[in-house]
């Protein structure tokens, strides 16, 4: 008996679909359960920014489809973690007018986020976890929806424009010192004295 509880319990964390979101220096990998996608392309631009109890790794990255996305990474120090679900964290992170949230998928969410020029993004975010936010965005609506359905990409046209005016993230101190995104684990929220 007891070694078939093991065996029902070895069967079922086999069977756990896995969820991931990798950036390296010329793949992007989406990772859903038994599907995956990558991404080939080159990294445009790279930066990183530390606002005290977050750091922030932003990559612009063009795949072989011509298509300019861009792999954020948002982790936080040990002890802390966002206080509230996604769609409100992508409202601030991007001062959105509305944040629409289209499907989850296995921890993997799929997000429309309209700004306050009425500039549309598509963006993909790892869901699963509270201690950082792992987001990839910029994909036109083919793409996107394409993305969404497990259909192939199709190439798109090139864009020339500076690197960092493709970044539309805001994460500034403001969001970090007020406690309007973080909040100490236990449920205290950080505001900087």
């Amino acid at each position: 008996m007891q070694h078939l509880l093991l065996l029902l319990a070895v069967t079922l964390f086999l069977g756990c679909s896995s969820t991931s979101l990798l950036y390296q220096k010329n793949a992007i990998t989406l990772q859903v359960g038994d599907r995956a996608i990558n991404l080939s392309g080159k990294t445009l631009y790279s930066t990183q920014k530390n606002l005290g109890r977050i750091s922030i790794r932003q990559h612009l990255f063009e795949n072989k489809h011509n298509e300019r996305v861009i792999y954020e990474y948002a982790r936080l120090q040990t002890g802390y973690k966002f206080k509230y679900n996604y769609q409100y964290i992508l409202g601030h992170v991007f001062d959105a007018k509305q944040v629409k949230s289209i499907k989850d998928e296995n921890g993997l969410g799929f997000f429309s986020i309209t700004l306050k020029d009425d500039h549309a993004l598509n963006a993909i975010v790892k869901t699963s976890t509270k201690r950082s936010l792992t987001m990839l965005y910029g994909f036109s609506e083919e793409n996107f929806q394409a993305m969404i359905s497990g259909n192939e990409l199709t190439r798109q046209t090139s864009k020339e424009s500076k690197p960092e005016e493709e970044i539309k993230s805001r994460w500034n101190q403001k969001l970090i010192l007020t406690g309007v995104l973080l909040e100490q684990e236990g449920g205290k929220v950080f505001i900087k004295r």
